[in-house]
């Protein structure tokens, strides 16, 4: 019994060292804390891509559209022309 009483009480002694305590609340707070900060800035790079990317496709689609548009109006303004011309 006194070998196991001496065993805990040599660990107990080590875990309350200055050092290992320091050590224990570092683990315990700050390695959490920076991975929760590492996570978080992984996350605003993967969204920072797909907004990115959303982007370009509606910017894309807009021009397109536009480009349509243009397209649609000069046919109707030659059509009206011809017809015009035809009247004449």
């Amino acid at each position: 019994m006194r070998n196991i009483n001496d065993f805990l009480d040599k660990v107990e002694n080590k875990k309350n060292r200055p050092e290992v305590l320091i050590k224990d609340l570092v683990s315990s707070f700050l390695i959490p804390d920076v991975e929760r900060q590492r996570v978080s800035r992984q996350l605003q790079f993967e969204e920072r891509k797909y907004l990115e990317a959303a982007r370009k496709t509606i910017q894309q689609s807009v021009v397109n559209a536009g480009q349509k548009l243009d397209n649609e109006q000069m046919q109707a303004y030659a059509q009206r022309a011809n017809a015009e011309k035809d009247k004449n």
